[in-house]
């Protein structure tokens, strides 16, 4: 510019120094613009001393409280204290998308008040405390870089308790102190984050059982309720976590007794054992546990050979019922098991051919059709402690299931699952098999997957007992074939029958093929009180080659069986109106009236019965030789007497007075007895 003129060259500076301060000018607005977009700002909003701290006017920038107010509270960043004392807690649900603290002062409590608080994080200390109750919830989502402390109040159980607790997400969280899940509330957990340190507790009532849903579970242990009503009966019991416990774990809600005595847990002095671990395959069997030890309460596995849970008699509460099966009443007990849970994803076999006992693996209850594998088991039983006497729930039964649409298994249950396929079967439990819907206890069998005959007991309408006789290919009169199930005694009533080999059995299977005109299938009777029942048949599905007859050999009737007889019967104080020789079933061709039965236990056949003018009895030829025959009535007077030695007799029974009377035939020594009724 030297060149130009000055005036010029002032001009000219002025211009250039002028463009180079515009550029300098906008390159800061623009620094600084970019800056105020990138980096907004974490705001710490205090709450104010009185107010819900679910509505923004509670809240202010300065710690007082006062200040400017949130305009939303879901920002990412900015944090709520609570501060000043405030008490109000919740008039309604509060999400919050970052993080809810406390004020480093005093005391504080954040009151649910039956409200969910839905939060990425928050942050705890024990005098920083949640006030739950049953109806509240607290969903935490867990972002990334968050850390949650939890503390419940723990003033009292309900102060300590949620209704509904969710955690989810990528961060981390931990308990500190108790932290209950109400009957009916559940607990989802979305992330192995969250550490329980031993502190959640799944509790259970009459209401129902908390559970545990989602797609995955804490990190420590949890400790687990099964309610159990005040029943005298037996329950089958499994556990939801990955290792096997020691059984005395459960003598603290109940008492367990052992063979001989030794080792008891609890007040009960009974040398008779109260729980059974199980014997898987074709020959099923419960044996006596008879110690306490570790390992002694299995849990799932997927090993066939293994019994996945226990069969568990409960009297009632500790020192009930102890050594009687008189009356009394049973309180109600509750189960607590504690553990590591075994991951979402459990499997557990049945074996070919053969029956298990499976556990229920998870911590919920379990719809056994949402079970993998389960479509292809052959029937499964669980075992109903239902049923009345006096007012009381006292009475048991084991019950077949034939398919599995609507059984749900409890948690900490377990059920009986039979498999005849040839080859094993492994059921997968997992988060899909799991159910809100209570244990149903009625979902019992009411169809058979044999040709069967079920015989119920009721007093009144009052449920006290039943039996089944199935008819398996292939089964003897024997115990323990692969349908038979042991009876277990109830505490009042019970109707069984006896295998050839004298086993009292709840189900008696029987080969329908070899099963010939006048077999015998011999039940058997026990009652404390003496009352009338009614024997009802509530299924029956036998082929159409068969019949069978009620032989009530106490009254001396035999009456046909069909689908819905009524047979009411009395227990008197006389002996004999109960036990082992008070009922029989008689198997006879089609065709064949009643009376011509057969009487093969005895030997002896009374036709007809009951009889007007004459009746004929005929004997096998084991009692062939003299014989001395007395018609004695019930008062045990003779009225009549007849010496022979025919195997086949008639004898003249038109004048004696109406009623029951007993044949008495001595021959070579020996002594047989029947009834008959004279009409």
């Amino acid at each position: 510019m030297k060149h130009l003129p000055e005036h010029i060259q002032r001009t000219s500076s002025r211009r250039f120094f002028a463009k180079t301060n515009i550029r300098k000018i906008s390159l800061f607005l623009t620094f600084n613009l970019v800056l105020a977009i990138n980096t907004t700002q974490a705001i710490t909003y205090y709450s104010k001393s009185t107010g819900a701290l679910n509505t923004l006017g509670t809240w202010g920038t300065v710690t007082d409280g006062s200040g400017t107010a949130p305009t939303a509270f879901n920002s990412n960043q900015d944090v709520f204290t609570i501060a000043n004392g405030n008490t109000t807690g919740l008039t309604a649900n509060w999400t919050v998308a970052a993080e809810v603290a406390f004020a480093a002062t005093g005391s504080q409590t954040l009151s649910l008040n039956g409200f969910t608080l839905s939060v990425g994080q928050i942050d705890c200390t024990s005098t920083y405390t949640i006030k739950g109750s049953a109806t509240s919830g607290l969903n935490i989502t867990a972002h990334v870089s968050s850390s949650s402390s939890i503390y419940m109040d723990q003033t009292s159980t309900s102060t300590a308790t949620l209704g509904a607790l969710t955690f989810s997400g990528s961060g981390t969280g931990a308990l500190h102190n108790i932290l209950n899940i109400a009957s009916t509330g559940t607990a989802t957990i979305g992330t192995t984050g969250l550490t329980t340190n031993g502190f959640l507790k799944l509790k259970s009532d009459a209401s129902g059982t908390a559970r545990l849903t989602g797609a995955d579970v804490p990190t420590g242990t949890v400790s687990i309720e099964r309610y159990i009503p005040g029943q005298r009966g037996y329950r089958l019991l499994g556990q939801p976590f990955n290792a096997a416990q020691n059984i005395s774990t459960l003598g603290t809600a109940f008492d367990i007794t052992f063979p001989g005595g030794t080792g008891n847990i609890g007040s009960c002095t009974s040398n008779v054992a109260s729980v059974y671990s199980y014997t898987a395959g074709t020959s099923p069997a419960f044996a006596a546990i008879s110690a306490a030890g570790a390992g002694t309460f299995p849990n799932a596995t997927s090993t066939s050979s293994h019994s996945n849970g226990i069969l568990a008699f409960i009297r009632g509460a500790d020192g009930e019922g102890c050594n009687t099966r008189g009356t009394y009443t049973p309180s109600a007990v509750t189960v607590v098991t504690t553990g590591t849970l075994n991951a979402i994803s459990v499997t557990e076999k049945v074996p070919a051919n053969g029956w298990n006992l499976i556990c229920n693996p998870l911590p919920s209850q379990v719809l056994l059709s949402a079970v993998t594998g389960a479509s292809g088991l052959n029937a499964i039983i669980t075992i109903n402690p239902g049923g009345q006497n006096g007012g009381h729930t006292y009475t048991n039964g084991t019950q077949y299931v034939e398919g599995s649409t609507s059984t749900i298994i409890p948690v900490n249950g377990a059920f009986l699952a039979q498999n005849t396929t040839g080859t094993d079967i492994t059921l997968t439990f997992a988060g899909a098999s799991t159910t809100s819907t209570a244990p149903n206890i009625t979902a019992f069998k009411t169809t058979s997957i044999y040709p069967s005959i079920q015989l119920s007991v009721y007093q009144g309408t009052a449920f006290w007992d039943s039996w089944r006789l199935n008819m398996q290919p292939g089964a003897s009169e024997m115990a323990h074939d692969k349908g038979d199930i042991d009876k277990f005694s109830n505490a009042q009533f019970d109707i069984y029958s006896l295998s050839s080999d004298n086993s009292d059995l709840y189900t008696d299977a029987r080969d329908a093929n070899s099963m010939t005109n006048g077999d015998i299938v011999r039940l058997g009777l026990r009652s404390v009180p003496d009352t009338t029942f009614t024997l009802q048949v509530t299924d029956y599905t036998l082929p159409n080659s068969k019949t069978v007859f009620l032989h009530d050999k106490y009254t001396g009737t035999y009456t046909q069986l069909t689908n819905g007889f009524s047979y009411p019967f009395s227990i008197t104080n006389d002996t004999a109106s109960q036990g082992q020789n008070r009922m029989e079933l008689v198997f006879n061709d089609v065709g064949t009236g009643v009376g011509n039965l057969s009487t093969h236990a005895s030997g002896m056949t009374i036709v007809p019965n009951p009889a007007t003018n004459n009746i004929n009895l005929s004997y096998n030829n084991a009692y062939a030789g003299n014989k001395n025959i007395s018609i004695i009535n019930l008062i045990g007077q003779v009225v009549k007497q007849i010496a022979t030695v025919e195997n086949n007799i008639s004898i003249l029974v038109d004048n004696l007075t109406p009623g029951i009377y007993v044949i008495k035939t001595v021959v070579n020594g020996n002594s047989i007895t029947e009834r008959f009724v004279k009409n």
